[in-house]
């Protein structure tokens, strides 16, 4: 190179190279630092939140449901829990027609309340009735039960439109147990009618 001393050479080369690593950086930060398409990420995150919030939703409206069927639930075994208290009140003839005490004599169409412990409604729409030993081990409290529980007491449970009963098919299915034996149920085409076995 004619004119170039080496020294100078140098210097031109090391200044070129500075300058040349200077553009890549500067080239390099530009493409970083560009700004994403906007569409893009906006459509992105508004399409996220939507999700979220119908998830929400979807969340919100599930408890919701759920806390209203506790709550359906729980109103129905209280009614149901109450008639059973009237039941036995009348069998022991310790209470009136409206629930209030008194001192009269008993009502045997009664007797088979006070051989059951209790009776719940579940949410799959069967009732389990929790009867204590004598029950199990006494016929005539079971030819009762089919003449008054089947005929009265769900009736008057389902009369107080707690229960939906479009005929009497509807009734729900009835299992009778003693601890944690069942000992009978009811049949599915007729809640009037049950069978007892052997336990």
């Amino acid at each position: 190179m004619g004119g170039i001393s080496t020294t100078n050479r140098h210097k031109y080369l090391r200044w070129s190279g500075i300058a040349g690593i200077a553009l890549v950086a500067g080239i390099v930060l530009f493409l970083v630092s560009m700004p994403k398409d906007p569409d893009t990420s906006a459509s992105k995150n508004q399409e996220a939140q939507a999700s979220k919030i119908k998830a929400d939703k979807n969340s919100s409206k599930k408890a919701a449901k759920k806390a209203k069927q506790a709550a359906n639930l729980a109103k129905i075994n209280k009614e149901i829990a109450h008639q059973l208290w009237l039941d036995k009140g009348w069998a022991k003839g310790t209470l009136d027609d409206n629930g209030n005490q008194t001192q009269t004599d008993p009502d045997d169409a009664f007797t088979w309340a006070l051989s059951v412990r209790k009776i719940t409604y579940h949410k799959d729409g069967t009732l389990k009735v929790l009867t204590y030993v004598g029950f199990y081990n006494n016929s005539d409290d079971q030819k009762n039960i089919r003449r008054y529980f089947g005929n009265q007491f769900c009736r008057r449970v389902y009369s107080k439109k707690l229960l939906v009963r479009k005929k009497d098919a509807d009734l729900k299915y009835t299992t009778f147990w003693v601890g944690k034996q069942a000992f009978g149920h009811s049949m599915y085409s007729d809640y009037r009618h049950f069978t007892w076995y052997t336990i």
